[in-house]
Order: structure tokens, then C-alpha cells, then sequence
């Protein structure tokens, strides 16, 4: 029988991080910074343990490869076929991370690949498309997208 489970999430404490997620969300870390928790995830540079019931200590992806029907129709299953698409079935992956994220100096510039690229050059992994969800932000926030003036294939040859 199926029972809820809880997760241990993965903490990173990359230097734009800050103390929001333990001071205010009570995460609890030894890292002096915490500058996001990965609450849903199989990557595997942050895998999620299962901190009750009968699969306590294993990984989330060992769980799902084990018991694939706890996800129900897997997400990956209704996309066209493809050598990444199939070994994250088979490795009990999900196309999805969950973060909590404190952003508490100025994040990097990030370009992420699609699919085809990422399993080429990155080990067979998949692409990775971003969405943010805000939960709370100071008064002067912004989210920076896209560039100043549009860019065209000669000026990123340049670069």
C-alpha cells in the first residue's frame, strides 16, 4: 500500500546565499549560508532521502525505480521518446527540482540547455526550462530577463 512519505531536503550553500532559509523557514543545515534547498529532487547532485515509512533512508530515485506506480502516469511517459527521456524512466528520475531559493546577493547569468544538448554534453542528462514562483521578496527586488538589446549571431560569435 502507497503511504505519504516525507523528504530530507538537500541544502547548497552557494556565496549569493544568505540565512533566510534557516533563520526564518527553520531548515536546518551546518552551513553557515544557505542559499537554496532542493525540497523535490532526484538530480544526482542533490538527491532527496525518504525520511519515513517503510523506505526510510533510500533515495527518492530508488524509491520511484523500485515502485515506478507511485508516480502514476510518470510525466516523462507522455513526451515523444528519446534516449534521455528513457534512462530517466529507467533511473527513477523525475523532469522536475523543486527549490526554495534565498537570493540574498545577485545570482549569476544562467543559460540551460534543452534536452538534445544536455544528453550529448552532459552525460545523458536532460534539458532544463525554469520557472520561478515568488514567494516572498524585499521591497527593491527584480528579476532580470532577456538582454538589454537584442542579440544576433555575429555578436555571440564575437564573444
Amino acid at each position: 500500500m502507497n503511504k505519504p512519505f516525507l523528504l530530507g531536503p538537500e541544502g547548497k550553500d552557494y556565496i549569493w546565499g544568505g540565512r533566510r532559509l534557516i533563520d526564518s523557514f527553520s531548515k536546518k543545515t551546518d552551513k553557515e549560508i544557505l542559499a537554496e534547498t532542493w525540497e523535490l529532487s532526484t538530480h544526482e547532485d542533490g538527491k532527496n532521502r525518504i525520511l519515513s515509512g517503510e523506505n526510510r533512508g533510500m533515495f527518492l530515485n530508488e524509491v520511484l525505480k523500485k515502485f515506478p506506480e507511485y508516480t502514476g502516469t510518470h510525466p516523462l511517459s507522455v513526451y515523444p521518446s528519446s534516449e534521455a527521456r528513457k534512462k530517466a524512466l529507467d533511473e527513477g528520475l523525475l523532469p522536475v527540482l523543486v527549490k526554495l531559493i534565498d537570493a540574498d546577493k545577485d545570482l549569476s547569468v544562467q543559460v540551460h540547455p534543452d534536452d538534445g544538448y544536455a544528453f550529448v554534453n552532459e552525460d545523458g542528462s536532460l534539458g532544463k526550462n525554469e520557472m520561478w514562483y515568488v514567494i516572498d521578496a524585499d521591497k527593491d527586488a527584480e528579476i532580470v530577463y532577456g538582454f538589454k538589446e537584442e542579440l544576433t549571431a555575429d555578436m555571440l560569435r564575437e564573444s
